[in-house]
């Protein structure tokens, strides 16, 4: 799954690191005053 964010300062960012999906579940944690999107492919 890819991480995107829009940031504070306006910018959109893709991730650098995919979040792994595992048994339909997974983990991230959100960095504060930023809108994050996931994209599974």
């Amino acid at each position: 799954m890819n991480v995107w964010q829009t940031m504070s300062s306006g910018g959109l960012v893709e991730q650098a690191f995919p979040v792994t999906v595992s048994s339909g579940q997974f983990t991230y944690t959100p960095p504060a005053q930023n809108v994050t999107t996931f994209v599974q492919q």
